[in-house]
């Protein structure tokens, strides 16, 4: 099973985000620092997703050769993405790879740069090019995040042209599901068929 989860993280305070990192930070003292909000909110949820989903307490994470985040020694994989306000987790026993990312005008000098000519040629036949631009973006990155080699790896390495709605489809091997959340695109993809929702767990659950 892949569970994900996201949130909204536009109303954390200063305050919960200092307790949030209080809580986690024995599992990163092997990895880059917890400074930034977003990257802090996006490590507890994955924190309450072990915990909750696995009953694990006491592990490090660190990161490979490529730079990709990781359980050490563990059998569990995950994958976190952050955007603006929006926060993603994605948990499985099996690689997986996530992105999301905040809609935003369509820029056809960056899909012409980055994607093939038939993904560029449907985004400029596209009813919707903003969200279409921005799914189809998320969608590049979560198989580029679960191959370990991110946007070095080259957005155009891929091609999805005709992956461009809501729901779950298969390529390349993986299982893809993309969805949009308020203004937000979510993409992510993993050799596992079946995925939940996970809902945040607080102190009292």
């Amino acid at each position: 099973m892949l569970y994900f989860c996201y949130k909204n993280i536009s109303d954390v305070s200063d305050e919960e985000v200092q307790i949030m990192k209080d809580q986690i930070a024995y599992h990163f003292s092997k990895t880059a620092s917890l400074k930034k909000k977003e990257s802090i909110c996006a490590k507890f949820i994955l924190c309450n997703m072990l915990e909750h989903l696995y009953g694990m307490n006491d592990y490090f994470i660190t990161t490979d050769e490529n730079g990709k985040p990781h359980i050490e020694n563990g059998s569990v994989f995950f994958n976190l993405s952050h955007s603006k306000d929006m926060v993603f987790c994605t948990v499985s026993d099996k690689e997986v790879g996530c992105d999301v990312q905040i809609i935003s005008e369509f820029r056809p000098k960056v899909a012409a740069r980055f994607f093939t000519e038939s993904e560029y040629n449907m985004l400029m036949e596209s009813k919707v090019p903003d969200s279409d631009f921005i799914r189809l973006w998320t969608v590049k990155e979560s198989i580029l995040k679960h191959s370990g080699k991110g946007i070095a790896g080259g957005l155009s390495s891929y091609d999805f042209y005709d992956c461009c709605k809501d729901g779950s489809f298969s390529k390349y091997g993986l299982n893809f599901k993309t969805f949009m959340k308020d203004k937000y695109a979510f993409t992510f993809c993993s050799e596992e068929v079946k995925s939940c929702l996970y809902q945040l767990k607080t102190g009292g659950d």
